[in-house]
C-alpha cells in the first residue's frame, strides 16, 4: 500500500513526449522501449561496463544517474534487446530489510556482455526487475543472480561444490519464478554440497547441522504447500527456511575458509621444520648438501601434508608454500645484501681512519649459538627423539580433545515491571522506522498463535523543528502533534478501546475514520451526539469521528516496554532534554550496555489523533512497532526462540510466571558465541609434558657445565649461552607441533577412510588447530625459561653478567 512516486510517460511514434513541470536538476530520467500491444519491455538500458562509457555508471538501485540540468540537453543511452522478469520476496530474513545489491554473472563466473536491472522505488521494497539479452550470449543467456547473501544460481545439487554451483537461470524460459523458493533450494543445495565436503573430512559443526536440517524441513514443507496451493503456509515455510539457510550460508563459507587459514599457519611451519630437520638428521658441512637436504625434507613434509589435510581438497594451497618460499629467499637476500653493505662501509671507514678493528656481529653470534644448540641435540639422539615423541603425542592430544564450538545463546534481560499481556513487542530500540518486511514476517510466524497488531506514526519535523498537523471541523481548527495508526485488533492486545468516552473502536483497518481526544473534541465543538456523524478535515480529506477517548486513560495504556502507545517525542527525548543522568544512559556503547533500554518521552495523548493503521499508511505513516498477544495454548518461549534463531534483533517478551501468575517482561536477544571444550582434560597432559621438557633442559644444563665454561672463555656472552637452550626449545616446539599435526591429520584420515570414527568429529578449523599448536609451543618455551636462566648464570659464577669499570 502507498503512493508510487515515479512518473511514467508514453512517447509518440517519433519517440517524443512533453512532460510539463519538470524540476531542473531534480528529476532523474531513464527510458525503456515497450511492445505496443502487450506492454512488454523489449529494450532496456545496458548497465554493463562497456555501456557505462557512454551513459555513466548506474545508481545502486539500477537506474541511470541522470537528471535534467538544462532547458535543452542531449544524452546518449545504450540499450539492448531485453527480456525482463520481476522477482519478488527479496528480503534479508535476518535483518528484515530489502536486498538492494545485485551482481549478475554467467555460468562461467563472468559478467554478461549485456544486462540490466531495477529495484523497487523505496529502500524497503523487496522486488527487482532483471533484464537479460533476448539474443543469448556465451552461455546461452543464463544468468546467476547474487543478491548479497541471497543466491539464485539454479543449483542441481551434488557431492561437491563444483557440481552445486549451478548453471544459472534463463529468463527467456521464465523458470526463476517464484524467486523465494528457488533461492531457498539453490542455497540449501550449495550448503549441502559444502557440508558434504566437510563431513568427508570429519569436519563437523553441530550448529550448522541443526540449521541445515531445519532449512531442509522448511524447504520440503514449503514445496508441499506450493504444490497444494496453500499460499499462507507456503509463505511462512519459505520465509522460515530462508531465515535459517541464509544464517547458515556465511558460516559454512567461514568454516571452509577457516580450514584454508589453518593450512596457512602450518605451511608457515614447514620451512623452519625442514631447516631444523636437516640440521638434526644430516648436518651437512657442504652448503650444496645442506640445500639438497633442506629441499628434500621440504618436499617430503609437503607431500605428507597434502595427502592428509582437507584444505587440498577444498582449494589449491601450493601458492601459499610458494609465497612462504619467496618470502624466505627474499629475507635471505636482503640480509646478505645488508650485511655486505655494512661490512663494506666498516672497511671503508677503517681505511680512511687508518684504524684496524675486529668485531663480531651480534646477529652472527646469536645465529652461531642457535646452530650450536641444534648440534648439541644431535649428539644426544635418544633424549632428543624421546622428547620430540612426547611433544608429538601432546600436540595430537590437544588437537583431538580441544574444540571451539560456535552456537547461539539467547540472552534474557529481565525488566522491573509487570507486562499487560502475554506476548511479544518488536520495535527498534531507538524507535526507528521498521521495514514492512518486519510486519510480514511477524504475521507469518506468530499469526496462527495470537493477535498481531502493528502501529505506525506520522510525525513531521522541519530543520529539527516540530511541525503540526492541522485538524479542522467547520471553521474551527486545532493542531495535532502527531498521528497514531492502530488496527482493529489493538483492542484485543492492549485494551486501548477501554479508554473510549463515546463512540466505537475501528471496525476496519482502512476505514476513513478517526478517534479524537476529549480535549481536542471539546476545542472543535464536537459533542457526544455528534460522534459518528461529525467529520474533521486532515490533509484536505474528510474523516468521520468514530469516537472520543480519554487522554489520561489512554496515556495509562502501556506496552511491554512500559512506554505509552503515543509517538515518541524525539526532541524531548534528546540528551539535553532528559538531563545529565539520562544522557549518560543514552551513550551508544558496546557489549552489555548495548542491551539497556533507552528512555523516551512520548507525545501527550490529548494532542494525538488516532487513525486506522491502513489509512495512516496511505498518508505515509511509518511502521514503528508490532505487538503480538499470544493465545492461551501457544508455546510462547518456543515461538520466541524460533523467531530469534533466524532474526538478528531484539524483542520484548511477556511470559506468564507459573508460580504467581504474573507476566514477567524480558528483553530477548540472540547472540552467536564460541565455547571452548576439552580444556579441563588437557591440564594433566600439558603439565606432564612441561615437566618432561623442563627435566630434559635441566639435564642438558648440568651435563654441559664444562662446555658452558668453554663457551664463556671463547667469548660467548651469557645471553648467547642461554640461546643455546632456547634453540633446542624452538626445535622441539616447531618439529613436535608439525609432527603431531601430521600424526593427527593422518590418523583422522585413516579413521574416516575405514569408518572407525564412531561418531567422533575432528576439528581442523584455524581457530582450534592454531590455538592448540600455540598452546603446545607456549608450554615448551615457558618450560625453557628457567633452564636457560640457570645456564646464563653458570657462565658467570660471580653473578656479575656485565663488566663494569672500577670506581675511580
Amino acid at each position: 500500500k502507498g503512493v508510487h512516486l515515479a512518473k511514467y510517460h508514453l512517447t509518440d511514434d517519433k519517440g517524443e513526449v512533453l512532460v510539463p513541470g519538470l524540476t531542473v536538476g531534480g528529476e532523474a530520467l531513464t527510458a525503456y522501449a515497450m511492445e505496443r500491444e502487450t506492454g512488454e519491455i523489449t529494450y532496456a538500458p545496458d548497465l554493463s561496463v562497456r555501456a557505462q562509457k557512454f551513459h555513466g555508471s548506474p545508481t545502486p538501485s539500477g537506474r541511470l544517474n541522470w537528471s535534467i540540468r538544462w532547458n535543452q540537453e542531449t544524452r546518449t543511452l545504450v540499450m539492448f534487446p531485453a527480456v525482463g522478469r520481476t522477482l519478488y520476496g527479496l528480503t534479508n530474513p535476518n535483518l528484515l530489510v530489502g536486498l538492494r545489491k545485485l551482481t549478475l554473472i554467467d555460468p562461467g563466473g563472468i559478467a554478461p556482455r549485456q544486462f540490466g536491472y531495477s529495484f523497487g522505488g523505496s529502500m524497503s521494497s523487496n522486488l527487482c526487475v532483471v533484464f537479460s539479452s533476448r539474443e543469448g550470449g556465451r552461455q546461452g543467456g543464463a544468468l546467476k543472480m547474487l543478491f548479497g547473501s541471497l543466491l539464485l544460481i539454479n543449483s542441481p545439487g551434488g557431492e561437491n561444490e563444483d557440481e552445486a554451483k549451478g548453471s544459472g537461470y534463463d529468463l527467456l524460459n521464465n523458470d526463476v519464478m517464484p524467486a523465494d523458493i528457488h533461492a531457498l533450494r539453490d542455497m540449501w543445495r550449495l550448503n549441502d554440497a559444502r557440508l558434504a565436503t566437510m563431513r568427508r573430512h570429519a569436519i563437523e559443526n553441530q550448529r550448522l547441522s541443526r540449521l541445515h536440517e531445519a532449512g531442509r524441513d522448511h524447504l520440503q514443507a514449503g514445496q508441499t504447500a506450493y504444490d497444494s496451493l496453500h499460499w499462507e503456509e507456503y509463505i511462512a515455510e519459505v520465509r522460515a527456511g530462508l531465515g535459517v539457510t541464509m544464517l547458515a550460508y556465511p558460516e559454512v563459507v567461514g568454516t571452509l575458509n577457516d580450514v584454508i587459514r589453518g593450512i596457512v599457519f602450518f605451511l608457515a611451519l614447514v620451512i623452519p621444520t625442514a631447516f631444523f630437520g636437516e640440521r638434526l638428521l644430516f648436518a651437512s658441512s657442504d652448503v650444496r648438501w645442506q640445500i639438497a637436504g633442506f629441499l628434500g625434507l621440504l618436499l617430503l613434509i609437503w607431500a605428507l601434508i597434502s595427502q592428509v589435510h582437507p584444505a587440498f581438497d577444498i582449494a589449491h594451497p601450493l601458492i601459499i608454500l610458494l609465497a612462504f618460499a619467496i618470502m624466505a629467499m627474499a629475507v635471505f637476500v636482503l640480509v646478505m645484501v645488508t650485511s655486505r653493505f655494512n661490512r663494506f662501509l666498516r672497511e671503508y671507514q677503517a681505511e680512511q681512519a687508518k684504524i684496524h678493528q675486529t668485531d663480531i656481529s651480534r646477529v652472527s653470534a646469536a645465529y652461531t649459538a642457535f646452530i650450536l644448540g641444534i648440534s648439541n641435540m644431535r649428539r644426544r639422539r635418544l633424549r632428543t627423539a624421546l622428547t620430540l615423541l612426547t611433544l608429538t603425542l601432546l600436540t595430537f592430544t590437544v588437537l583431538s580433545f580441544t574444540s571451539f564450538r560456535p552456537d547461539v545463546r539467547f540472552l534474557v534481560f529481565s525488566l522491573d515491571h509487570e507486562g499487560p499481556y502475554e506476548g511479544v513487542l518488536i520495535r527498534d530500540r531507538g524507535w526507528g522506522e521498521l521495514s514492512p518486511s518486519t510486519l510480514e514476517y511477524a504475521r507469518s510466524h506468530f499469526g496462527d498463535e495470537g493477535v498481531v497488531a502493528p502501529r505506525n506514526w506520522y510525525i513531521a519535523y522541519d530543520d529539527e523543528e516540530k511541525k503540526f498537523t492541522d485538524v479542522r471541523h467547520d471553521s474551527i481548527g486545532v493542531r495535532a502533534t502527531g498521528l497514531l495508526g492502530l488496527t482493529v485488533g489493538e483492542k484485543d492486545v492492549t485494551g486501548a478501546a477501554n479508554s473510549l468516552l463515546w463512540g466505537r473502536w475501528f471496525v476496519d483497518d482502512d476505514e476513513v475514520a478517526c478517534l479524537l481526544s476529549g480535549e481536542m473534541a471539546a476545542t472543535l465543538g464536537i459533542r457526544p451526539d455528534d460522534v459518528g456523524s461529525a467529520t474533521v478535515q486532515i490533509f484536505g480529506k474528510r474523516f468521520t469521528v468514530a469516537g472520543v477517548f480519554d487522554a489520561e486513560r489512554f496515556s495509562d495504556v502501556h506496552d511491554l516496554d512500559d512506554e505509552p502507545l503515543t509517538p515518541a517525542d524525539f526532541q524531548m527525548s534528546s540528551n539535553a532534554a532528559l538531563g545529565p543522568v539520562a544522557s549518560a544512559q543514552m551513550v551508544v556503547v558496546e557489549e552489555a550496555q548495548a542491551y539497556e533500554v533507552r528512555p523516551f518521552v512520548h507525545l501527550s495523548a490529548e494532542n494525538v489523533l488516532i487513525l486506522p493503521y491502513g489509512t495512516l499508511q496511505e498518508l505515509f505513516g511509518g511502521l514503528r512497532s508490532v505487538a503480538v498477544r499470544f493465545d492461551e495454548d501457544a508455546d510462547a518461549e518456543t515461538l520466541i526462540e524460533d523467531f530469534l534463531l533466524r532474526i538478528s534483533g531484539t524483542l520484548f517478551a511477556g511470559l506468564r510466571d507459573p508460580g504467581n501468575g504474573e507476566i514477567v517482561v524480558s528483553s530477548f536477544t540472540s547472540l552467536g558465541v564460541t565455547s571452548v571444550e576439552g580444556m579441563a582434560a588437557l591440564i594433566v597432559p600439558m603439565l606432564i609434558a612441561s615437566l618432561i621438557v623442563l627435566n630434559a633442559m635441566m639435564g642438558a644444563v648440568y651435563e654441559r657445565f664444562r662446555e658452558i665454561g668453554i663457551y664463556s672463555s671463547v667469548g660467548l656472552a651469557p645471553m648467547h649461552i642461554a640461546l643455546l637452550f632456547v634453540a633446542e626449545a624452538c626445535v622441539y616446539a616447531v618439529i613436535g607441533v608439525t609432527m603431531g599435526y601430521l600424526l593427527g591429520q593422518g590418523l583422522g584420515k585413516a579413521l574416516v577412510h575405514f569408518g572407525w570414527l564412531g561418531g567422533m568429529n575432528l576439528n581442523y578449523s584455524s581457530l582450534a588447530a592454531i590455538m592448540s599448536a600455540l598452546m603446545v609451543m607456549g608450554v615448551v618455551l615457558l618450560s625453557t625459561i628457567y633452564p636457560a636462566r640457570v645456564a646464563a648464570r653458570s657462565a658467570v659464577p660471580d653473578t656479575v653478567r656485565r663488566w663494569r669499570p672500577p670506581p675511580p
